[in-house]
């Protein structure tokens, strides 16, 4: 999981593991360089460069290109993230700067290749996306040349995905190489409308677009998220026999990564109940279904952060229920306890429990927390449901394993 950052932000960023703070990466020990304005859009961006730059493109650069974002990627990963990835982000933004001014179509220079077609722009816009993370965390990584307001740069992400494409949806995904630039693109498409919207609430901006102007970024980012799952291949269970892609996807963790941002989001809105309950129950047939949980590449840790998803949408489904029937309740209306509203609230919070209960049974062989997550919204959903329960002696039981996960059941009569 990723560790805090120190600022604070709405929604866990995912594929940026690390949050710690790093040194500064080291000044370039005093080579010839020079000042280059860069064509990737993101404000008054410039890159430090070598003076010698090639004078054409090949194919091998192309090659060389894509190790360059494999190896970023793997920064990104690492432990020491705010180091070792902003040199190799700026590098390939270098690169696909210098692509753009030999070949107003780069994709050109590949053309012979198995290669998506997308591939060039989704290694474009990750670049400027995965700058953009970096950006809102410690803004100080950004040169005195580079935008230090990270929404400059996830709009810049955000042009670079739309006009790749523009004029049609590039539905064609001949190759396995397809599908992979594809999902690639559309998941970090959908992400960098959240996180962008994320860095607008916290400038303010937020509030001036209004929240219907937020809920249509949090449909749109859920379409891009749907149509990546059209392209998120499957692997195979109990064997390697199928070919692999040079930059692999992991199926379950991007999942998990949309469906945290996805649901992060819809917390923040306050929608009619009926609407909410669309928004989360999207998020389970789209993003959440079990068609990763027994492949040979899903591991265990992310079964459970999967279940814990799955439940963390069910309690929320299960809130908007139980919102109805408390209403009801707290006007007298002792027919609200049989209501349609709380017996689907009830059976949301049961199935919300049920797969909290399994994160907590598949980690009981690991060191945990105390106070885990899984074990904090077990035990809301445990009072939750004894709200909802009209049988005295059903209810008191369900409080009573409330506090066994640190719920002060006492002070909620306070």
């Amino acid at each position: 999981m990723s560790e805090s950052a120190s600022k604070s932000p709405k929604r866990p960023r995912g594929l940026l593991k690390t949050k710690k703070a790093g040194k500064a990466a080291e000044e370039d020990g005093g080579r010839s360089s020079k000042r280059l304005k860069t064509d990737h859009d993101a404000g008054d961006a410039e890159v430090s460069v070598d003076s010698t730059e090639k004078q054409d493109v090949t194919l091998e650069d192309w090659d060389d290109l894509k190790e360059l974002f494999e190896n970023a990627l793997e920064a990104l990963e690492g432990e020491n993230a705010l180091v070792a990835a902003p040199p190799l982000l700026r590098g390939l933004l270098h690169e696909c700067d210098r692509f753009i001014r030999h070949y107003p179509d780069p994709t050109t220079v590949y053309v012979s290749t198995q290669d998506s077609k997308l591939a060039f722009a989704t290694i474009h816009g990750s670049a400027l996306f995965y700058m953009a993370r970096i950006i809102s965390v410690r803004p100080e990584i950004a040169s005195a040349d580079e935008p230090q307001n990270s929404s400059s740069w996830f709009e810049a992400a955000l042009k670079i995905f739309g006009s790749a494409t523009e004029g049609g949806d590039n539905t064609t995904t001949a190759t396995e190489s397809d599908k992979t630039w594809r999902a690639r693109l559309e998941f970090t498409w959908g992400l960098a409308i959240l996180e962008k919207q994320d860095e607008e609430a916290d400038e303010g901006e937020d509030e001036e677009n209004g929240e219907e102007e937020g809920t249509q970024k949090i449909d749109s980012a859920a379409s891009h998220f749907s149509k990546g799952v059209k392209y998120l291949t499957v692997p195979p269970s109990g064997g390697d026999s199928a070919p692999k892609a040079r930059i692999p996807l992991g199926p379950a963790q991007t999942l998990i990564t949309a469906a945290d941002a996805l649901y992060a989001a819809c917390q923040e809105v306050s929608d009619e109940p009926e609407q909410a309950r669309k928004r989360y129950n999207s998020i389970l047939e789209t993003l959440l279904t079990s068609q990763f949980d027994d492949s040979s590449s899903t591991t265990e840790d992310e079964r459970a952060e999967l279940a814990l998803l799955r439940g963390k949408c069910w309690s929320a489904i299960a809130t908007t229920h139980a919102e109805e029937c408390e209403e009801g309740l707290a006007e007298g209306d002792e027919t609200a306890w049989n209501s349609e509203a709380a017996t689907a609230g009830r059976e949301a919070f049961n199935k919300a429990i049920d797969l909290f209960r399994s994160v907590l049974k598949a980690s009981n062989q690991k060191e945990r927390d105390e106070e885990s997550e899984a074990e904090a919204l077990l035990g809301e959903a445990l009072l939750s449901l004894g709200n909802l329960t009209e049988d005295e002696k059903a209810r008191e039981k369900l409080y009573s394993e409330a506090k066994e996960y640190g719920v002060d059941v006492d002070a909620m009569d306070e």
